[in-house]
């Protein structure tokens, strides 16, 4: 299979993924997958910045779950 441009930055870092965690544990696995995840989406272009809404959206996602605790007695 031939690759050009990104998509063959995409295939290499797929390569180097399997090989990095053939034989690692769970936790270098992880380490592995993120570092390579992150290359890609600059690859890609991709957007890595918090979005002006986060904190936004963390807060009511945070009070979700306060409500929902409450509802089933935890404290």
């Amino acid at each position: 299979m031939y690759f050009v441009g990104p998509n063959k930055n995409v295939h290499v870092l797929i390569l180097q993924l399997h090989e990095e965690t053939e034989d690692g544990t769970l936790l270098e696995k992880i380490a592995v997958y993120q570092r390579a995840n992150k290359e890609v989406a600059i690859i890609c272009n991709h957007q890595r910045a918090v979005s002006k809404s986060h904190d936004t959206q963390m807060t009511k996602l945070n009070e979700k779950i306060d409500e929902l605790k409450v509802g089933r007695g935890c404290t």
